[in-house]
């Protein structure tokens, strides 16, 4: 009689140890199951537009002499063309000085005297062209913007204005109190633009090197 019941527990426990180990299977599976559902979430936004900025220091600066006309100011050389941009949508892998005037969402840039916005009516993309690698990303850029200070909506020869050009290969400048004279389209498609301008004693302007592209 002993002999029988130690045979039922021995009997019991391999049972017991047997539903165990099934139970620890099934929540293994669950574990890998659950692992599979969060690999299958949200995916990241790597392929998402994205804020660049660019940043410069102007290195020489040539200031007005005589206030004949217009509002005139002082660059220096603490100053310099700064500011961001973002597309409306993901650039394309190689691009190559490519114009992305029509598809920009914002962008905010100022020369140190003036500032280039695009919710400001006043202010002109005259280009913004950009170069991407295989993977999209920005390797080399050239922006130049204007901004009329004097006249109405439909501007003519004689008005005045400024501009900043700022580009990853060099000869980044500001110019202040510009006379344009002529007014077209501009290459990125800009009606209104000043195409040809001089300066006078009441222009100032300022020159930098290449501007550094974050991104």
């Amino acid at each position: 009689m002993h002999t029988a019941l130690n045979t039922l527990k021995t009997a019991l426990s391999a049972l017991l140890l047997s539903l165990l180990l099934t139970a620890c299977g099934g929540g293994g599976g669950g574990s890998d199951g659950g692992t599979g559902s969060s690999s299958s979430g949200i995916p990241p936004t790597s392929g998402s537009a994205s804020t660049v900025s660019v940043a410069s220091q102007y290195t020489s600066v040539s200031n007005y002499t005589f206030c004949s006309a217009g509002t005139c100011s002082l660059y220096s050389t603490t100053m310099g063309v700064n500011g961001s941009f973002k597309p409306a949508s993901p650039l394309a892998a190689n691009l190559t000085n490519q114009d992305i005037s029509a598809s920009l969402e914002s962008f905010s840039f100022s020369d140190g005297i003036n500032t280039y916005a695009s919710t400001d009516s006043s202010v002109r993309v005259f280009y913004f062209q950009v170069t991407t690698d295989a993977n999209a990303r920005i390797t080399a850029l050239s922006i130049k913007l204007q901004q009329w200070k004097s006249g109405v909506a439909t501007h003519v020869a004689g008005d005045r204005y400024s501009e900043a050009f700022v580009s990853s290969s060099g000869g980044t400048y500001g110019h202040h109190n510009w006379t344009c004279n002529s007014i077209g389209i501009s290459q990125g498609g800009a009606a209104n633009s000043c195409i040809g301008a001089s300066s006078s004693t009441a222009s100032s302007e300022a020159s930098a090197g290449a501007g550094i592209i974050t991104q």
